[in-house]
């Protein structure tokens, strides 16, 4: 087995045996023609770089902390197992870690976010939540206050969203799901 990530080996896991984080803000569409492709390559290649998981308190099975579309393509590609790193942390940890690494991503939903920046908050400053999420401190005060917006105008907003990425996938430069978080922050501070 080869050595990395402080020592720790990559192992192969059963596909059956990983489960993604319930608490991941990234959605996924299954019919995203970028994970088609990247099963393609999974299983012409396979998996180049491992997945990193971890053992819930409790639970049996392995969590994803990072690689999630992965394990997707790797289970498209009908692969018994996939690699990865498993690593000895909490589940506040991999919390942590989870929020940190999705943050730089595309496809976050900004109202999956705001309850985690929400709990953050809760036990740590606004600096430390920005650093762990790789925000600035405004972006954290305004990520928080989408948090506050009423529930349905929150799912609305959402819904429209991925309507609008199913529909103008031919023409990217077009619909809501565009608009800069930015748009939604200003909503936020207003009731």
């Amino acid at each position: 087995m080869q050595q990395i990530m402080d020592g720790t080996a990559v192992v192969e896991l059963p596909i059956s045996n990983v489960q993604p984080s319930p608490e991941n803000a990234r959605s996924l569409n299954q019919k995203d023609p970028a994970l088609a492709d990247l099963a393609n390559s999974v299983r012409e290649v396979g998996v180049l770089q491992p997945i990193t998981t971890h053992q819930r308190e409790g639970d049996d099975h392995h969590t994803i902390i990072y690689g999630e579309r992965r394990w997707r393509a790797s289970k498209l590609a009908k692969r018994p197992t996939l690699p990865a790193f498993v690593i000895d942390v909490s589940d506040e940890t991999a919390r942590l870690m989870r929020a940190g690494e999705n943050e730089g991503r595309e496809g976050i939903d900004p109202f999956a976010q705001a309850p985690l920046v929400t709990e953050l908050l809760q036990t740590e400053s606004e600096k430390s939540v920005a650093r762990i999420l790789c925000m600035t401190v405004p972006a954290v005060r305004l990520r928080a206050n989408l948090g506050n917006l009423i529930p349905g105008f929150q799912q609305a907003i959402t819904e429209k969203i991925e309507r609008c990425r199913e529909f103008n996938s031919d023409n990217p430069g077009d619909g809501i799901h565009h608009w800069p978080i930015e748009y939604f922050e200003l909503i936020a501070r207003y009731p």
